[in-house]
């Protein structure tokens, strides 16, 4: 039986299948065989469309933590402090369709700097923070701004016709100033 959380936000309300939509793999730096999750986010036939452009997508973010704390309301006036090791959070992504390349590159769509959100800038083809300044090119290399690395990067599998990305976050690299 498939289980199913409901996550409301101040944004919105996601109701996320939990199983059986999402799958495991070995990570290619992995020399301890872990496993990482995987979900499906993007149809890879349709990147050809896209090609020298980004997509902008909303999906669930599988978190794992010890220290995850959160207030649970049982009541508007009963609140009490819950402890989760796993959840499900929505979170903005970037898939890169990068011109001549067979994979595209996805991006947490967050400034490193300030986590304010990012916008694609479809007519001069860059990622704008407004929140503080930060810009970056299509591929998520620095640009300008206060920022204080390259966009930071979910791995990503092509498989079964679709884009497959992983909870695992690869921060952007430093050595550009």
């Amino acid at each position: 039986m498939s289980k199913i959380k409901i996550i409301i936000s101040t944004f919105c309300c996601i109701v996320v299948l939990t199983s059986g939509c999402s799958s495991t793999y070995e990570h290619p730096s992995s020399s301890n065989m872990q496993f990482i999750k995987s979900i499906p986010v993007y149809p890879a036939n349709r990147l050809a469309e896209s090609e020298g452009n980004s997509i902008q997508l909303t999906v669930p973010i599988s978190i794992t933590s010890y220290n995850l704390t959160l207030i649970e309301y049982r009541t508007p006036e009963e609140a009490s402090y819950i402890t989760l090791t796993e959840d499900i959070f929505p979170a903005d992504i970037y898939i890169s369709v990068l011109p001549d390349s067979e994979r595209p590159k996805v991006f947490l769509g967050r400034s490193p700097q300030s986590g304010c959100p990012l916008e694609w800038k479809f007519e001069s083809k860059i990622y704008k923070a407004y929140c503080d300044g930060s810009e970056f090119k299509l591929d998520g290399t620095y640009i300008s701004g206060p920022s204080p690395r390259n966009l930071d990067e979910l791995p990503v599998l092509i498989r079964d016709g679709m884009i497959w990305i992983t909870n695992t976050v690869i921060l952007g690299d430093t050595n550009f100033k």
